[in-house]
């Protein structure tokens, strides 16, 4: 919607100010921003980006572990599971797709497992127990994703 030059000419430097009275106050900086913004990612963590919310990997042009290279060393990723598809998975495959974000994102922290955007009313229950079941496992201690 706007060129990444065109972002860091005039919004850049609206937001560094933003993000400084956050840092200045002791808070994180928590960005929302959809879709794919990896051409101004590295600006965003620069000016104090602590987390990025949402993340959208299907609209990402580089793979979950790419990024978590990238960019795991700086900033904390939130989503990441996939709202669009949530209507047609399966339990198991919603299940698969939390081990594979988190395995990929989560690797030495720094990941917020979650949806990508809000659960529609469309997503069967099961599904979104799934993902929050399926989350929930690598918190308590002698859960595995296989006893989901």
């Amino acid at each position: 919607m706007i060129s990444p030059e065109h972002w860091r000419r005039f919004l850049k430097p609206k937001f560094a100010e933003l993000f400084d009275l956050g840092k200045r106050a002791g808070k994180f900086v928590w960005f929302h921003s959809c879709g794919d913004i990896t051409e101004v990612l590295p600006d965003l963590i620069d000016i104090g980006m602590d987390v990025w919310e949402t993340v959208q990997l299907h609209t990402l042009p580089i793979s979950p572990e790419e990024l978590k290279r990238d960019y795991g060393k700086h900033i904390t990723f939130f989503g990441a599971i996939n709202t669009q598809r949530l209507p047609f998975a399966t339990p198991p495959e919603v299940t698969e797709e939390v081990k594979r974000c988190i395995e990929a994102l989560g690797k030495d922290g720094g990941y917020i497992c979650g949806p990508d955007h809000h659960i529609k009313p469309d997503v069967p229950p099961e599904n979104a127990v799934a993902l929050f079941a399926a989350a929930g496992a690598f918190r308590h201690a002698g859960y595995t994703l296989d006893s989901v």
